[in-house]
């Protein structure tokens, strides 16, 4: 068939009907010629669609897997071909289910609202029966993201633990995430930057870190001057108590973290660790002492013009998040420099060391790592230009040596 559509895929057909222009796929089953329309308009994307969704049929079909209800659970041939269910739950439905499960396990805030944001990321497939989510539906999903391939797979990996229980339900017979491979539709460099994503590692140069430094405000040179000298994760600076300081030994403990409002220990014992401070770090601590030592246990808290008068002290934390949302954005701004999210200081710690020559093993330590291995998986490159800098100048000696 031809028309504005051009050369339409065989099988595929384009319907005239009052709301406009739709599809239909054709196929044979049983001996019997079958044609079911598709639920969405008709439009190029789509039509790639339906052409995805025909040939994933026929390979169910020639490998004798295919169940009408499962594709088409409305249609009357489902009745006909036996298998149909009343049972339309939705994928919405079952990741809230997911949910409420997580909830009555006893799983952390932080975890919870980690869940939420997955949930309403994944809108777009909420009100699609969980039966109608085909392989070809997740690929269409997936290359029309703009999402780096970690969210992606964070997104794939909850909703695949929300439809294990559709599949003990005994609505759908495999969960459709497992037949996907996602490498094969994302691009090593489909990436964008996140305030949670970690993949791409920007730090900062050094005369980007001095404009930095000139663009802060009150007490935020003092977070700034700290996390770029230690690495100290959002919600480490966050928990820090003057009794983690000591100012004697010039080092800091990490016994906490601040995880949406909740105190809590470190999941691992690496990150339980001690960090010794650089003369920067140093001063300034002692400068923020001035400012929230005899006022709060926390280290960096709320200015007086703020402070909440509540006893419970707590509350007069400065929150990583508005730091974040209100402070961090317009620093970068009037620093005049490209904006990457303030994770990057950590990355900028930890580049500036491996630039130097630091034992791997003891900047993991510092990073609060168990062993350098995720230094490999997110600073190789550095280390390597840093490995080959090293040979290099080494030859250079050498040869001068022997000249």
């Amino acid at each position: 068939m031809s028309n504005k559509w051009g050369n339409l895929p065989r099988g595929v057909t384009v319907r005239e009907n009052k709301s406009g222009q739709s599809l239909q796929i054709a196929f044979t089953y049983s001996g019997m010629q079958c044609r079911e329309p598709i639920s969405l308009p008709a439009n190029r994307r789509n039509i790639n669609y339906a052409s995805n969704l025909l040939g994933e049929i026929k390979g169910a079909i020639e490998r004798n897997a295919f169940k009408y209800a499962q594709y088409f659970p409305n249609s009357t041939k489902a009745k006909l071909f036996g298998g149909a269910s009343n049972n339309d739950k939705t994928i919405l439905e079952y990741l809230n289910d997911y949910q409420q499960a997580a909830i009555i396990r006893g799983l952390s805030p932080s975890t919870i609202d980690g869940y939420r944001k997955l949930k309403n990321s994944l809108k777009e497939l909420h009100e699609l029966p969980v039966r109608h989510l085909t392989s070809a539906r997740l690929k269409v999903f997936i290359t029309q993201s703009n999402n780096s391939s970690k969210t992606l797979r964070n997104k794939l990996s909850y909703l695949r633990s929300a439809l294990a229980e559709a599949v003990t339900e005994g609505v759908i017979d495999i969960n459709p995430i497992n037949s996907i491979k996602m490498s094969n539709y994302t691009s090593k460099n489909n990436k964008i930057n996140l305030d949670n994503e970690n993949d791409d590692v920007t730090p900062f140069l050094p005369y980007e870190i001095e404009k930095i430094y000139e663009a802060c405000r009150g007490d935020e040179i003092n977070i700034v001057k700290l996390v770029m000298n230690t690495g100290l994760r959002s919600s480490e600076w966050s928990a820090l108590k003057w009794s983690d300081v000591n100012i004697e030994n010039k080092e800091i403990s990490i016994k906490r973290a601040m995880v949406q409002g909740v105190e809590k220990c470190p999941k691992t014992k690496a990150g339980r660790r001690t960090i010794p401070l650089n003369e920067i770090a140093m001063s300034a601590l002692l400068d923020q002492m001035s400012k929230s030592y005899s006022m709060n246990e926390f280290v960096f808290t709320k200015s007086n013009k703020t402070r909440v008068q509540l006893p419970n002290r707590e509350l007069n934390r400065i929150n990583p998040d508005s730091f974040r949302k209100h402070r961090w954005g317009r620093i970068i701004k009037e620093a005049g420099i490209k904006y990457r999210y303030p994770y990057q200081m950590r990355h900028t710690f930890a580049t500036m060391h491996i630039s130097t020559g630091t034992n791997l093993w003891q900047l993991a330590k510092w990073m609060g790592h168990s062993s350098p291995e995720m230094l490999f998986n997110h600073y190789g490159n550095f280390i390597e230009e840093h490995q080959t800098k090293t040979k290099e100048i080494h030859t250079s000696i050498t040869q001068k040596a022997k000249e």
